[in-house]
This record gives C-alpha cells, sequence and structure tokens, in this order.
C-alpha cells in the first residue's frame, strides 16, 4: 500500500505527465483562508503587528485511506523594531514514506503611510480605523525530501524504488510586496528564485526529474465593505502563474461579525487551474484542469484564534474528492 500510495503521489505531483519539474516550493493550498496569509505572501509578515503571534496548524488529507497525506506547520512572527519585522514558517509533510520538511525565514520592512495602525492584539480592522501599511518582504526557503524505506518488502525488488530515492534538498529566494488598509489590501509575490542546484537521480524513469527551475507570481486582493450591526463582507481573489505556463485563480467571499472581545467570522472559496499543453507536450489532448470548492470558519477572541478550513475537488473520479481538512490555532502576545 505505501509503495502504491508513493507512486501515486509522484504521478499527482506531476501532473500525470512523465516529468517532475524540481524546485517548486511549497505548494499552494487554500489554508491562507484561515486568517494567515503570511503563509503566501512574505510581504504580510509583520502585518498590522506590533507584538508578536504564532500559528500552529494541521492539514489531514483522504479520512479512510492508509498512509494518507497530512503536514503539520509552525508559524511564527515579531516585530523586532517599529518598522522591522521577523518571520519563520516551517512544514513537515507526509506522505507514506515519503517525508518532506521547509523551512522559511523572512525578513519585512514596513513603511507606515498614516499615523495609525489599528489596535495591535488585534489582527482586523473595524470601520473606524484608517491604517495603511506598506510592507516589503524577502524570505530564505530551505526544502529537504527523503523516502523511508525501512518498512518496504526489499525481496520485490521493485525498481521504482530502492536507491534510486535518495534525500535532496535545495534553498530558494521568495521576495513580495503589500499593501494593507482598513478596507483594501492587495498583495505580490515572486517565487522560486534558486540558491542551489534541484536534486537529481532520485526517481528512475518513466519519471524524470528536470533540471528547470520554474517561478511563481502570485497576485491576490481584499476589500472589505463594513455593513449595520458589526457585520462586514470581504469579496477576495488570488491569481497563481507559473513560469512553465500552469495557472489557477481563486474567487472567494467572507462574512465577519464582531462581538464583545472579538470577532466570528466564515468563508468560501472556489478554485480552478488550467495549464497551457506544448504542441510537445504528451498530455496535450488531456484534460488538465480542475475545481475546487474550500470553506472556512474560525473566531478571534481577545489574543488567540481558532481557525477551520475544509476543501473538496469537484471531481467525483479523484481521490481528492476525499477532501481534505485543515485546523490552525493562533495566539497574539
Amino acid at each position: 500500500m505505501k509503495k502504491l500510495l508513493l507512486l501515486y503521489f509522484i504521478f499527482t505531483l506531476s501532473g500525470r505527465s512523465s516529468r517532475l519539474l524540481a524546485q517548486e516550493g511549497i505548494v499552494l493550498q487554500t489554508d491562507y483562508m484561515v486568517e494567515n496569509l503570511a503563509l503566501v505572501h512574505p510581504g504580510m509578515t509583520g502585518a498590522n503587528l506590533a507584538g508578536s503571534r504564532i500559528y500552529m496548524g494541521m492539514r489531514q488529507q483522504w479520512f479512510g485511506i492508509e498512509d494518507a497525506p497530512q503536514t503539520q506547520l509552525l508559524s511564527f512572527e515579531t516585530s523586532a523594531f517599529s518598522n522591522t519585522a521577523l518571520g519563520v514558517v516551517a512544514y513537515n509533510d507526509l506522505n507514506g514514506s515519503f517525508q518532506r520538511k521547509s523551512l522559511l525565514l523572512t525578513y519585512a520592512y514596513k513603511i507606515n503611510l498614516t499615523e495609525e495602525v489599528w489596535n495591535t492584539r488585534r489582527p482586523f480592522p473595524t470601520k473606524n480605523d484608517s491604517a495603511k501599511q506598506l510592507i516589503f518582504g524577502l524570505n530564505l526557503g530551505v526544502f529537504t525530501s527523503d523516502v523511508d524505506q525501512s518498512n518496504f518488502n526489499n525481496s520485490s525488488n521493485d525498481p521504482a524504488l530502492g536507491d534510486q530515492l535518495r534525500m535532496g534538498s535545495y534553498t530558494n529566494l521568495n521576495v513580495g510586496v503589500a499593501y494593507i488598509s482598513t478596507r483594501l489590501s492587495v498583495q505580490f509575490s515572486a517565487k522560486n528564485f534558486p540558491l542551489s542546484s534541484a536534486p537529481d537521480n532520485r526517481i528512475v524513469a518513466p519519471i524524470i526529474i528536470e533540471k528547470k527551475n520554474f517561478k511563481h507570481f502570485i497576485l491576490s486582493g481584499q476589500y472589505r465593505i463594513f455593513l449595520p450591526s458589526e457585520f462586514s463582507v470581504e469579496p477576495s481573489f488570488l491569481v497563481q502563474y507559473f513560469s512553465n505556463k500552469n495557472q489557477l485563480y481563486d474567487l472567494g467571499f467572507k462574512l465577519s461579525k464582531l462581538f464583545r472581545g472579538g470577532r466570528l467570522w466564515g468563508g468560501l472559496s472556489y478554485r480552478n487551474n488550467f495549464e497551457t499543453p506544448t504542441l510537445e507536450d504528451s498530455r496535450a489532448n488531456e484534460n488538465l484542469t480542475f475545481s475546487m470548492l474550500s470553506s472556512a470558519m474560525g473566531i478571534n477572541y481577545k489574543n488567540f484564534m481558532v481557525g477551520y478550513q475544509y476543501g473538496n475537488v469537484l471531481d467525483v473520479n479523484s481521490i481528492s474528492a476525499l477532501g481534505h481538512h485543515f485546523l490552525l490555532i493562533g495566539f497574539h502576545f
């Protein structure tokens, strides 16, 4: 089962093709919906923060499937000085015997365009705020991957496994800028500028690791509309473009309600991806698109935050249609 799940995961990452593109960085999930855009944009590190905050999260996919993928993450942000923020994000991805660890270290420089920054212990604005910030972020990413073969049946002599799957590591740089205000916020990031060579010779044919470093460009935005009775709505979008011509977009909507000491919120997001195969691409006649619907809900109370997000691929023929769950707990201090 572990061998089959591992091979399925490898083919899934490679887009059902015979090629696996190296140095892809962290796969963009919809976890950012749970009030944590710093997972996506270096420029959101330290946004509206004068103290520190820490988030702990766990994602579980495909309940009921043995050795299904799961991810643990830890993020920490602190405002070292009035105009400087530092951040750390650590991921641990498990999928059967496949393990991947990621560590991102971020430096952010903040420019306050107005004198006001909304309440430092409060991660969300209210209609009475008039804060504006411009933040420039730079992070260094370190990624390692390995396969635990201790439980494999070596007598099977499977040519796709064995000594061909070795630990590999690489580093890259990601940059971004964010404009944060009470109502309108916009973020842009450019990712995957390599500082080291991608690992190769880990997987035998027909899967080949290409020494190709493709870039990610991510643009997102949100607009808050304040309503009577302490309600607010927030439409949002996110577009990701890969230099290897793969693209996706998210359209989101969030509803919030203030109460004494905090806020309740919930929202929906629709994702669609699309690829542009080349004439030489063996997948030229395949349907390379998928759609995904995600929902999220949470609560901010004083210095604490708890959020939950569920996503489901809208394709009954996909194992991913079993859905994934993400739980995030945060604390501001």
